[in-house]
């Protein structure tokens, strides 16, 4: 979460970012970012992929 700043002036840029999270992460994150050039890689269990393309859908 401290690259925050660094991430939006890489997308205000007009470039793509590769941001790598932890699954607790993942909700503050969205909360503050916009998607727009992201790739987001997330460590997870098989188990919670579904939830977690569910969230991202939404966002």
């Amino acid at each position: 979460m401290q690259w925050l700043p660094v991430i939006r002036k890489i997308q205000a840029a007009g470039k793509g970012v590769i941001v790598d999270l932890q699954l607790h992460e993942l909700e503050p994150f969205i909360a503050e970012m916009k998607p727009q050039g992201l790739y987001l890689c997330i460590a997870a269990d098989e188990k919670d992929q579904p939830d977690i393309l569910k969230r991202l859908e939404k966002w």
